[in-house]
């Protein structure tokens, strides 16, 4: 009798443990509920709040998730690990996925986006991309793929063995101390000024934190002062940025605090990002540059308190 109970409760402890995982099969049909379109072979399809941390694609297979309506400006945090063979995670607006669907050519800026997709992951990568502000609200689709789709151009994974990805999506909420937290494409040979004096013009003992986490190349981020940015701007080498600031040939998410210190309170500031050869120590710039960079001000609080009375003490509450 003593068995009896013991066996079910040890079954329940053991299926308990069990990370969630899908496994994703060439023949496998989708809830027609979030199927987009038509795919050959397949594209099963579900939602991002029944996608399991573990998805398994077999090769030339595929999962299609959908991301919800999501508004213009929006924050999608994407954080994935692929072991096995490589495979690609793209996204696609409601009225652009079918193009994938149908297996037709897909490559093309006005079809997906492809500076928030991610091909040939093998890995851990991690990013956040903002919705993108020039269309209304829509439905948004992140496909996994496993597989030599006809419209990809030959490019990203091909497939060939299984894939094995653990990933997680949620949907950060900016605070109101963040001044950025999104993620930024650089060509070749360029740089990009991602703050000015209108958010960085800061008292002295504000702690600026900047986290970069990159996806492809190896960018350089630092902050300058006005006559440092004219230096940067000409050409001029050296180390021309606010010292503590520098960012070097990032290449695993790093975090860099800083605090503004007494000779630069109340003074412009600028945060560039560089994907150009040099400075010394800094990325070659000869590819292209993805990398999410997130700033957060943690500023300096100096209430000051008066009464028309002489008070000893005030109580302002918690």
């Amino acid at each position: 009798m003593r068995w009896s109970i013991a066996v079910p409760i040890a079954l329940l402890m053991l299926l308990s443990t069990v990370v969630p995982t899908a496994i994703i099969e060439v023949g496998e049909l989708s809830d027609s509920t979030f199927q987009a379109g038509p795919k050959d072979p397949p594209c099963p399809a579900t939602d991002v709040t029944s996608l399991p941390q573990t998805v398994n694609l077999e090769d030339q297979a595929c999962l299609q998730v959908s991301l919800g309506s999501l508004a213009p400006g929006s924050l999608v945090s994407i954080d994935a690990s692929v072991v096995g063979n490589s495979a690609d995670l793209l996204i696609f607006a409601a009225n652009s996925v079918g193009t994938y669907l149908n297996d037709q050519s897909y490559r093309n800026p006005s079809i997906w986006e492809d500076d928030a997709s991610v091909e040939s992951l093998l890995g851990d990568a991690e990013w956040h991309w903002e919705v993108p502000t020039d269309r209304s609200e829509t439905t948004w689709y992140l496909i996994l793929d496993n597989l030599a789709h006809i419209g990809d151009d030959g490019e990203g994974g091909q497939g060939g063995a299984e894939s094995n990805i653990t990933i997680s999506v949620t949907f950060p909420t900016m605070t109101y101390w963040a001044l950025m937290d999104s993620l930024q494409v650089l060509s070749p040979g360029s740089h990009m000024a991602l703050l000015g004096p209108e958010s960085l013009t800061l008292d002295t003992g504000t702690q600026i934190s900047i986290t970069a986490l990159p996806l492809s190349g190896a960018g350089d981020l630092f902050i300058l002062t006005e006559s440092q940015k004219d230096t940067y701007l000409m050409g001029g080498g050296g180390g021309f940025w606010v010292p503590g600031t520098q960012m070097l040939s990032i290449s695993t998410a790093t975090t860099q605090p800083w605090i503004v210190t007494s000779d630069l309170g109340g003074q412009p500031l600028y945060l560039f990002l560089d994907n150009e050869a040099g400075p010394t120590g800094g990325g070659d710039g000869l590819s292209e540059l993805k990398i999410t960079v997130s700033v957060t001000l943690l500023p300096v609080l100096t209430p000051t308190i008066s009464s028309a009375d002489d008070l000893q003490s005030v109580d302002v509450g918690e």
